[in-house]
């Protein structure tokens, strides 16, 4: 399944907010907005208008003309034509997915990826919730992402530790579910299952003495608990008082 997010649009969030004439700088890339007029004109002059605004879009979306076009698209999707260069269009994927690429931009600081950190997913997981936006379960006809899982033990054991250190690293910064956003959007329940992601690798710690008791126990033949056979076990057992020694 795929975790996304989607949050309901207000007035102040319509795209464009009036045309501003600017300039675009050619980059190399698939498309240029000219190569993707043909897929706008459907829509109305105002929408048209705000699209070719391109300086304003580039600083709310970043420099990809097809992206900016495709925020048009009522039920989302590629603009028309679009895909009628599949190279190009896999070489704009590229651009937009490019870490870089959401610096400087509305886009980036609105629900970009939260980077520094080990575990960025769970933290910008946590920054989105708490600016209001709501998760759904996506489970799509194709697989949205495809990955590899570790093979072998020590592979696993790598990336468990990973995971355990970013959990800590979270804990200990002022991004801590425990005391972050208490004035934000986040509900109760949302912040009860971060923080069980960021304590779970101090349970380490019970764990290995309860593995390690035992086998102490086993070895120097002294137990913590009393056996069957005392006899403090079977008066405690019964309920009798316990007598005095001589």
């Amino acid at each position: 399944g795929l975790l996304g997010f989607y949050k309901k649009r207000g007035k102040k969030d319509k795209l464009g907010g009036g045309p501003k004439k600017g300039s675009y700088r050619k980059q190399q890339r698939g498309y240029e907005l000219e190569e993707i007029e043909e897929g706008i004109e459907g829509y109305d002059e105002l929408e048209r208008s705000s699209l070719m605004s391109q300086k304003s879009f580039q600083k709310r979306f970043g420099q990809s003309p097809v992206f900016i076009a495709s925020t048009l698209v009522e039920d989302g999707g590629l603009p028309q034509g679009a895909a009628a260069d599949p190279a190009g269009l896999i070489k704009e994927a590229i651009h937009v997915i490019s870490c870089g690429y959401e610096e400087k931009t509305e886009w980036g600081k609105e629900i970009g990826w939260i980077y520094g950190s080990v575990t960025e997913d769970i933290l910008t997981g946590f920054k989105m919730h708490c600016r209001g936006w709501k998760s759904v379960y996506c489970t799509p006809t194709r697989p949205a992402f495809k990955g590899s899982a570790p093979i072998n033990l020590s592979d696993r054991l790598h990336q468990v530790l990973r995971w355990a250190l970013g959990s800590v690293e979270i804990f200990m910064s002022r991004h801590c579910p425990l005391w972050y956003a208490y004035g934000g959007r986040l509900k109760w329940l949302e912040r009860f299952a971060y923080t069980n992601t960021i304590v779970y690798p101090f349970t380490s710690i019970p764990l290995i003495a309860y593995c390690t008791i035992p086998a102490v126990c086993l070895l120097t033949g002294k137990f913590i608990i009393p056996t069957v056979s005392a006899h403090h076990f079977f008066q405690a057992s019964c309920g009798l008082p316990a007598l005095a020694s001589e």
